[in-house]
C-alpha cells in the first residue's frame, strides 16, 4: 500500500530530531512526529512476538511491539516488515494490513497497523540506540497481561485487539 506523508497545520515551537512541538491557529499545543508502522508479529501456535525495549519516557524496559518509520519510496508492507526483522529477527511471509490508529488526539502521528504472518528467521541492522529483547506471549492472553499492568503501550493494546478482531472475522 502506497504511503503519502502529511504535513502538520500549525506553527513549529520548538524540535528535536524525533519530535515537534506546535501551535494551531488559537495556539494550542500539540506534538507533530512522523507516521509509523506497527507489527503484530504472528508465530503459527497463536503467540505474539513482543519487543522489549527501553522507555526513555519511563526509564525501564517496556513490552511493545515492533514498528517504526516509514522510510522515503517505501510501501507500507515493505516498512512492516524492514521493522520486524530490524527488531525482532524475523521476516513475514504475509503481511496484512489491519487499520490505522491515532495514538492521542494532541498527536500528529498515524500508526499503520499490520499483521504479520509465516515467520522466518531474518535479522537486519536496525537503528535502536539499546537493545530489543524478545517476549512470546499468546494473543488470546493478552488482555491479562494489560490487567496485571505489564503491557501498557496503547498503541500496542490497540493492534492486539484489532488483530485478534481479524483473525477472530478470518476463521468463520
Amino acid at each position: 500500500m502506497e504511503y503519502r506523508p502529511k504535513k502538520p497545520i500549525g506553527r513549529a515551537i520548538s524540535s528535536d530530531p524525533y519530535f515537534t512541538l506546535m501551535a494551531d491557529s488559537d495556539g494550542v499545543g500539540f506534538i507533530h512526529c512522523g507516521d509509523s508502522v506497527l507489527v503484530v508479529p504472528l508465530t503459527g501456535d497463536g503467540y505474539v512476538l513482543l519487543a522489549v525495549e527501553r522507555s526513555p519516557a519511563f526509564d525501564r524496559q517496556v513490552p511493545v511491539l515492533p514498528g517504526g518509520e516509514i522510510d522515503k519510496g517505501e510501501t507500507l508492507e515493505e516498512a512492516a516488515n524492514r521493522e520486524l526483522q530490524e527488531e525482532l529477527g524475523w521476516r513475514a511471509g504475509r503481511v496484512e494490513f489491519l487499520g490505522e490508529i491515532h495514538p492521542f488526539k494532541y498527536l500528529t502521528s498515524r500508526q499503520f497497523v499490520f499483521l504479520a504472518r509465516d515467520l522466518s528467521p531474518s535479522k537486519l541492522e536496525g537503528d535502536e540506540m539499546y537493545p530489543v529483547g524478545t517476549r512470546k506471549v499468546p494473543l488470546d492472553s493478552f488482555i491479562d497481561l494489560c490487567t496485571s499492568g505489564e503491557l501498557q503501550d496503547a498503541t500496542a493494546i490497540a493492534a492486539l485487539c484489532l488483530a485478534q478482531h481479524f483473525l477472530t472475522q478470518d476463521a468463520k
